[in-house]
């Protein structure tokens, strides 16, 4: 993998600095996983990862920090997007996508279109070759 076309995936380290340094003009850090704030799915990407959760959920707060990581890997690839949907608070997202349980990961193309699903608390390396596999 070492195509001079790919860009250099980022640490979660370096991500947060440049995230907390900001852009010279006094901006607040954003996130790597973009939350969604209504019952209304926009994707923005070509491929976009939709992890769905719930406050509640032990699983999913060990999830979160992974997705996080995964994220920031690739802030730099345009053609890829996370999204959180808090199930609570955004039911009709998770009942368009048939979720029955937390934490799932969801990939969806640029129509919103279902490709992928992967269910339960996965280790991060499964989670890279669920992203991988959408090429």
């Amino acid at each position: 993998m070492n195509d001079p076309t790919q860009r250099p995936r980022r640490s979660f380290g370096e991500w947060l600095a440049t995230k907390l340094a900001g852009d010279g003009e006094g901006s607040a850090p954003t996130g790597p996983v973009r939350e969604v704030e209504s019952d209304v799915l926009e994707v923005t990407a070509d491929h976009t990862m939709v992890s769905f959760w719930a406050p509640w959920c032990g699983p999913c707060r060990m999830m979160r920090p992974l997705i996080d990581e995964l994220a920031v890997e690739h802030d730099q690839d345009e053609h890829l997007e996370f999204v959180r949907v808090n199930v609570d608070t955004n039911p009709g997202i998770a009942e368009q996508f048939r979720v029955m349980s937390v934490p799932t990961l969801v990939a969806v193309d640029a129509d919103g279109v279902e490709h992928a699903r992967l269910p339960g608390l996965v280790p991060k390396r499964q989670l890279d070759a669920f992203i991988d596999q959408l090429g």
